[in-house]
């Protein structure tokens, strides 16, 4: 067995996963660390610090904020670093192809392998959806299926295809302002294909969180009805694969919010009840803490 220790992450990596976990909610601080404090960490970073900047720059730079000017800066600092490291230079490609499609012009991808092909999707249907191009988003997001099927054998493309689509579907839901009804259509479709895509390529659990997202998206947009299918269909995989409490009690958060966008709150009430049983039986307590807050937000919905 080789008991070497895990190399710590590069300064840069550290920044990048820094502001992946608070762009979300800090968008402005996310781009200003990006713009400012990585320039002087690039030259002694590893490929995995690299290729970790460079995912994050595309993402919160073209996919939050639609801002190719800023992004082109950082492409033309690392580029110098690609030929040592391929990775770099095919995330590179993959952003460029990226602000092209968002910009909705043609590019060639080149030798850009498959999956990369299927992920430069993303970030352009999210810069489009910042335009309120909700169509232009989900075509982009049709794009995505068309070239992974044309790379059938390719799995890398099929996962990738699977997670762009369940991300785009995040996305959306976490922006969703109601009354959107594009909005919504491209929420639902993007959480439809994934849930495809897992069939296809995952397993049970993987199906099973493609249900949660759907039951997720569609309780917030108000689609009662799909949303409870889908979350009875997470909690019976749940429950046929004797999954874990940690799985099963956002099962039944999804099951919770569901019957309420339903309208059925004496069901609402039941999953709550079910979800706050599991929580009990977690035993890691940042798990815990974060099922709590989820289970106060069911509440409030309760109340309101």
């Amino acid at each position: 067995m080789d008991n070497t220790p895990a190399a710590p992450a590069s300064p840069l990596q550290d920044l990048a996963d820094h502001v992946m976990a608070m762009h979300a909610h800090d968008l402005d601080s996310a781009r200003e660390q990006l713009l400012a404090d990585a320039p002087a960490l690039l030259y002694t970073a590893d490929r995995t610090g690299l290729v970790a900047y460079l995912r994050t720059a595309e993402h919160v730079l073209l996919g939050h904020q639609n801002d190719p000017a800023a992004l082109r800066p950082i492409l033309a600092a690392l580029a110098p670093l690609a030929a040592a490291h391929p990775p770099v230079q095919h995330g590179l490609q993959r952003a460029e192809l990226a602000m092209s499609m968002a910009a909705g012009a043609l590019a060639a991808v080149g030798d850009l392998p498959p999956d990369e092909q299927v992920k430069a999707h993303y970030n352009a249907a999210l810069a489009r959806t910042r335009l309120g191009d909700y169509p232009g988003a989900t075509a982009l997001l049709d794009g995505a299926v068309a070239a992974a099927k044309a790379a059938p054998e390719h799995r890398g493309a099929q996962i990738a295809l699977a997670a762009v689509a369940n991300n785009i579907a995040a996305d959306l839901r976490f922006d969703f302002q109601p009354p959107a009804d594009d909005a919504a259509k491209a929420m639902l479709h993007a959480a439809l294909t994934a849930r495809d895509a897992w069939a296809a390529v995952g397993g049970w659990l993987e199906v099973e969180r493609a249900d949660w997202q759907i039951a997720m998206c569609a309780s917030t947009a108000g689609e009662g009805a799909l949303a409870v299918k889908h979350a009875q269909a997470g909690l019976d995989a749940c429950r046929a694969n004797e999954a874990t409490d940690y799985e099963l009690c956002f099962a039944w958060q999804a099951m919770a919010l569901a019957a309420l966008s339903a309208g059925d709150k004496p069901a609402a009430t039941r999953a709550r009840d079910a979800m706050q049983g599991c929580i009990g039986q977690l035993e890691d307590a940042g798990s815990s803490e974060y099922a709590g807050h989820c289970l106060a937000e069911i509440d409030a919905a309760l109340a309101g």
